[in-house]
């Protein structure tokens, strides 16, 4: 497999066979990935976060899900 294969975390994070846990508020994480289509399944312990997602280096705004602000 090659590297690209990995997501590439920055910050602390927690790694579970399941699920990847961001353990601060600087973390970040960057998907590499070949599809039609992608969903991230993102919560917080408590209150809002923010999170800026990009695509080929530009920012998502058009084809965000209802509950995305």
């Amino acid at each position: 497999m090659t590297n690209t294969e990995y997501p590439a975390l920055k910050g602390l994070w927690f790694v579970y066979p399941d699920k990847i846990v961001s353990g601060g508020a600087q973390s970040s994480i960057k998907l590499h990935f070949n599809a039609g289509k992608v969903y991230a399944v993102m919560g917080a312990p408590q209150g809002k976060v923010h999170v800026d997602l990009r695509l080929n280096g530009e920012k998502l705004i058009a084809e965000k899900g209802s509950d995305v602000t």
